[in-house]
């Protein structure tokens, strides 16, 4: 498949205007259309949205399959992105990927493993089918660099919700590293008693446990942790070489402004928001609707809510209105930004006018989820995850039709307003 050899901006014509997103550095591509005069348009499947735009043809090389080394800041955004998405840390997806491949792209020692995180065929089936983010990546997409970085975010944030729970607390990075090599109750029983033999452990443990989070016995990726005698010494082994990554990629985790973890024994879990940057300008927000656009992130951050949130807000309103305050549907029923429904929905009780005017709408919405999505709104201040922002924002407070799909897109489109 052709990869792009240096990160470019996708247009949405030949020498056009930006579609809001790039094709990164060592992208795996499809080519669907090509210029007389150097240009090509094509698609990211690997990437979140599979966005498409047209680059130069000198940007890309069909003989080549990948790079080889990665651009690790190009990475680093990209792990950055991801992890915002599901929830996870991007230093430490960072760290897992310097400690496994030294970030390098292609085939691993074994045949089986490919990729910068080493992923074999096992875990990526376990995770490559993400429903509320519209992904269900093949077999050969185990080969883009760009699909392995959200899986690998799913499958971070999966094992990390599965050892909290048997932990009663967030996993540092060095319980949740463990966790990803011998699965959560193995890793628990590690750390419950770090003086039992390995091959205890593991013998200890079905194999429906282990594929249920993608776990292969006798990993030849990880032979160096799993001959060591007894759990302490390979969380000693464990230890040294993670320290030595998260040092190693700290530099490219300061870069795109991740929080960075202190050590090895920091908890992966985030502490408070991230505070992003909102793209006004981006081509997914109609220039005339700008004033909108920014009226609903004023107003929800004087409620209270973080850049997150605004986010999700905004994703939401341009889904369902495309920021026209004027918009009608549902036959006529709904109005407004968020479209707001007079029959029997949000918008009940109130004017065609009312409901037209930005202000009112935006205020009309905030305070039917203060009144009656108290344990949603709970949810949605404290989420740290774009795409949990947008699933409670779909499911509790707009509630459309086909919420899986809409979830996908409102992400989507979350994504092309950050900057």
């Amino acid at each position: 498949m052709p990869v792009v050899t240096s990160t470019r901006t996708l247009r949405r014509e030949p020498f056009g205007d930006s579609t809001g997103s790039d094709a990164p550095a060592g992208a795996k591509v499809e080519i669907l259309d090509q210029t007389d005069d150097g240009w090509l348009k094509i698609r990211i499947p690997g990437a979140a949205g599979k966005p498409e735009g047209w680059v130069t043809a000198l940007a890309v090389d069909s003989d080549k399959d990948t790079l080889g080394p990665i651009d690790k800041l190009v990475f680093a955004t990209t792990c950055a992105w991801d992890s915002l998405i599901v929830s996870t840390s991007a230093h430490y997806m960072l760290a897992i990927a310097e400690m496994r491949t030294d970030i390098v792209d292609g085939l691993g020692k074994d045949g089986g493993d490919c990729g910068p995180f080493a992923l074999n065929s096992v875990e990526w089936q376990a995770f490559c089918t993400l429903k509320e983010l519209g992904i269900a990546f093949s077999e050969l997409d185990r080969t883009d660099w760009l699909a392995q970085c959200m899986v690998f975010a799913v499958m971070a944030n999966v094992l990390q919700r599965n050892i909290a729970t048997k932990l009663s607390d967030e996993p540092t990075a060095l319980e949740l590293c463990l966790c990803q090599i011998v699965g959560s109750t193995a890793a628990h029983l590690i750390i419950a008693s770090p003086k039992q033999a390995i091959g205890d452990v593991m013998s200890s443990v079905t194999d429906e446990e282990l594929a249920a989070e993608g776990i292969t016995r006798n990993r030849l990726r990880d032979t160096k942790y799993l001959s060591l005698e007894s759990g302490e010494l390979l969380l000693k082994e464990l230890e040294a070489d993670l320290k030595k990554s998260l040092d190693d990629t700290r530099q490219f985790a300061a870069q795109v402004n991740v929080q960075l973890l202190a050590s090895e024994q920091a908890r992966v879990d985030a502490e408070g928001l991230p505070s992003l940057d909102i793209d006004f300008d981006s081509a997914v927000i109609p220039p005339k609707r700008k004033g909108n656009a920014q009226l609903i992130a004023k107003r929800f951050a004087q409620a209270g809510y973080g850049s997150i949130q605004q986010i999700a807000a905004i994703a939401n309103a341009i889904a369902e209105s495309s920021l026209n305050e004027t918009a009608s549907g549902d036959s006529g029923h709904s109005h407004g930004l968020f479209q707001l429904n007079q029959n029997g929905g949000v918008g009940a009780g109130f004017s065609t006018k009312e409901l037209n005017d930005p202000e009112r709408n935006i205020s009309i919405m905030l305070e039917h989820i203060a009144a009656h999505e108290t344990a949603a709104d709970r949810a949605f201040r404290a989420t740290t995850s774009i795409l949990a922002a947008v699933t409670i924002f779909v499911r509790n407070f707009e509630r459309p039709r086909d919420q899986a799909n809409e979830i996908a897109k409102r992400v989507a489109i979350a994504q092309k307003i950050v900057v």
